[in-house]
């Protein structure tokens, strides 16, 4: 079509109507909702119905005013209807359960287009909308290679006009005319320069006749979507910018020109300001990649209640690159890390559930992610789940299970002096042998439920000397050890034993889960008069 150079009027300039004028209004076919915004609903005999909608929302205050979620944490609008949302009012979504999602937006930008402002403004949330919240951002559509041409069916989304109905979301239909050959231009100070330039496509809507879905812009559709049916999928392609009367040879007006700032022609732009953050504008038909995920412990002898540092591995094996790549972690409460961190990814949440995200992954790279606890957890295994997906590729899934080896801090976890040389009960048996010996650290006691001594005992009978003690059965396990150190004088000590020496066990005996007896045995001898108990911990 041919174009003459202007710049057009924008939707809010002077008139005050209130919506997108559809030629034969119908409330089942064309609401989004039934009782909106009290109490909405999906409206199933909506003609888009089949297709998922839920990342076109509303702006709380004014419900007419519609925004497009293109990433988890972006919405798209207006550039020259920006000011409308105050940064401190959410932005509502419906999923198909019917839940309402809602975030504020506590910044915008102006997408740039070779330093000139377009009329596509970027709001940025306060936080994610996850997977799990039930709301999908829109895809849009892939410039290079699903470009729309002339006599393509449009939905347009915008404010029902007919305000005594109350449904204040509505989907009409138009057909495109074409694209304009320049950047269309709005000039919102009447000042003859264009505040706003972008590239943009037409539909137009004669008064006289034409298709009962056919619809027109009114005063208050700026910044909302119109989108394409691509082969089942919702395909965002512009946002309401302007309009221009159409009029005939006697200069009387027969009808509407309408304008969209064509969003695919800036998907460059907008990648870039969205990475930083992890993500990227969602193609239509993503290409087919395979990704395969894998942790591992990077400690070969993890304890509980250490530090613990693991590392999950997500690597592209496939052909194609991907994009917006999500790794979940969850864990059960109380077992999280202090942090999840990675080269290349963006960590949002914390606790139990961890969300790392990165705009791009290529084919054949692999994200590595590092892991890390203070603590471990104190439980026996360290069980959780790590989910990931992309563009390409859906959910996929591990459960890794790491079997955590015992340790001293797990023992004395809770303790108000949980040191080795901390004594808290003040019975003369620091924490470490406590730990070595199966004493309770907070009693006093010096014996078990069954009479047993905590303590090692010595006794002296027919020229033999015998020193018992309980200890630990996975002794080993826990680097625990357990040895004798002998003296004539208490002078010096020498773990030398002395010659005849046997040790031995007997199972069962304290009556304490994980402990035994050891029993050694060996001459008198007056090089060996004094001997004692040496606990080592090595972990």
């Amino acid at each position: 079509m041919s174009f003459r150079s202007r710049c057009l009027p924008w939707l809010v300039a002077t008139q005050v109507a209130g919506g997108i004028e559809i030629r034969t209004y119908d409330a089942d076919d064309h609401d989004r909702f039934l009782d909106f915004p009290s109490s909405p609903t999906i409206n199933p005999n909506q003609d888009f119905a089949h297709l998922d909608l839920t990342g076109i929302g509303w702006y709380g205050p004014s419900p007419n005013i519609q925004l497009t979620l293109v990433s988890r944490q972006h919405v798209l609008f207006a550039s020259h209807f920006a000011g409308v949302i105050n940064h401190a009012q959410p932005i509502r979504f419906l999923n198909a359960a019917g839940e309402l999602v809602e975030r504020v937006a506590p910044t915008d930008v102006f997408v740039q287009n070779g330093g000139q402002a377009t009329d596509l403004a970027l709001f940025t949330l306060a936080s994610p909308i996850d997977e799990g919240d039930g709301i999908q951002p829109m895809a849009v559509l892939d410039a290079s290679s699903l470009l729309m041409a002339p006599g393509q069916t449009l939905a347009v989304c915008g404010k029902n006009p007919l305000a005594t109905t109350g449904k204040y979301q509505v989907i009409a239909q138009a057909t495109l005319v074409d694209f304009l050959e320049e950047e269309l231009g709005l000039d919102t100070n009447a000042d003859e320069i264009a505040d706003f330039e972008s590239s943009a496509y037409q539909f137009d809507y004669l008064f006289a006749s034409g298709d009962p879905d056919e619809c027109y812009f009114v005063v208050g559709d700026s910044g909302s979507p119109t989108f394409i049916d691509a082969a089942g999928t919702a395909a965002l392609v512009g946002v309401h910018s302007a309009r221009n009367p159409i009029e005939d040879e006697e200069e009387e007006q027969i009808g509407w020109e309408n304008f969209d700032a064509y969003v695919p022609d800036y998907r460059d732009e907008i990648d870039l300001l969205m990475a930083p953050m992890g993500y990227r504008l969602r193609p239509v038909n993503p290409p087919a990649t395979t990704l395969v995920g894998a942790a591992s412990l990077t400690d070969p002898d993890p304890r509980r209640a250490m530090p613990l540092e693991m590392e999950f591995e997500l690597e592209n094996s496939g052909a194609n690159l991907t994009g917006n790549v999500e790794v979940e972690f969850h864990f059960p409460t109380g077992d999280g890390p202090d942090s999840i961190v990675g080269s290349g990814w963006v960590t949002y949440g914390g606790g139990e559930k961890w969300t790392l995200r990165r705009a791009l992954l290529d084919a054949g790279e692999t994200g590595t992610l590092s892991v890390s606890w203070s603590s471990a957890p104190t439980n026996p295994e360290l069980a959780f789940t790590v989910t990931w997906r992309s563009d390409g590729v859906g959910d996929q899934s591990v459960n890794p299970v790491f079997p955590l080896d015992p340790s001293f801090a797990g023992w004395a976890d809770g303790l108000g002096e949980p040191e080795q040389n901390d004594d808290p009960d003040d019975d003369g048996l620091v924490n470490l042998l406590e730990y070595a010996l199966g004493g309770d650290p907070t009693s006093g006691s010096m014996t078990f439920a069954d009479g047993g001594f905590v303590q090692p005992v010595l006794s002296i009978e027919a020229g033999q000397v015998s020193l018992s003690h309980p200890q630990r059965v996975d002794k080993e396990v826990r680097g625990l050890s357990y040895s004798l150190e002998f003296s004539p004088d208490l002078n010096g000590w020498s773990g030398v034993a002395p010659a005849g020496i046997t040790s031995t066990t007997i199972s069962g005996v304290p009556d304490l889960e994980g402990f035994e007896t050891a029993v050694h045995t060996w001459p008198v001898s007056p090089d060996h008069r004094f001997v004692r108990l040496q606990v080592t911990l090595t972990e």
